[in-house]
Parts: structure tokens; C-alpha cells; sequence
């Protein structure tokens, strides 16, 4: 079973790595319009919240960020802004 999850934790990005794109496109200057903003790919949102919920690197996880979770639409620019913020 070890082997089977160090094969998994490898082969998945860093949730920094994953989000790249995603703050690519919060800056302004890279004219990133707003139908190809990875906000709206749901599998990429699927993803990121999923990596999220796993990323373990600060000993709590991502959990605690979720309440910043637009309910709405299920945007996670806050916990990304909170995430580059620390």
C-alpha cells in the first residue's frame, strides 16, 4: 500500500504548480478574457478544489480557507489570494 501511495503523491502536481494558471490569469496585464479564465473550466475547478483538500503542507490542510469560497458559482479566488498571500 506504501508504494501504491507514493506512486499517487508523485505523479499529482503541487497545489502551487496546478494553480499557476489560474493566478496567471488574475493579473491584468497578461489580457486573460474572462471566457478563458480557468474559473470556468469545471474540471479544472474540480481539480484544484480536490488538490486543495488534499494539500497538507502547512499540518492543517486547505480546509480552513474553504469558508472563502464564493458560494454562488463555487469561485476559490479568495483561497487562491490567501494562499499567494502567505
Amino acid at each position: 500500500a506504501q508504494v501504491t501511495t507514493e506512486i499517487k503523491t508523485s505523479s499529482q502536481p503541487t497545489l502551487t504548480t496546478f494553480l499557476d494558471p489560474y493566478v496567471e490569469a488574475l493579473d491584468p496585464e497578461n489580457g486573460i478574457e474572462g471566457e478563458y479564465h480557468p474559473r470556468n473550466d469545471k474540471v479544472y475547478t474540480w481539480r484544484a478544489l480536490r488538490l486543495m483538500a488534499r494539500d497538507q503542507s502547512d499540518g492543517e490542510g486547505q480546509l480552513k480557507r474553504f469558508g472563502k469560497l464564493r458560494r454562488k458559482d463555487g469561485d476559490f479566488e479568495g483561497i487562491v489570494r490567501d494562499i499567494w498571500k502567505d
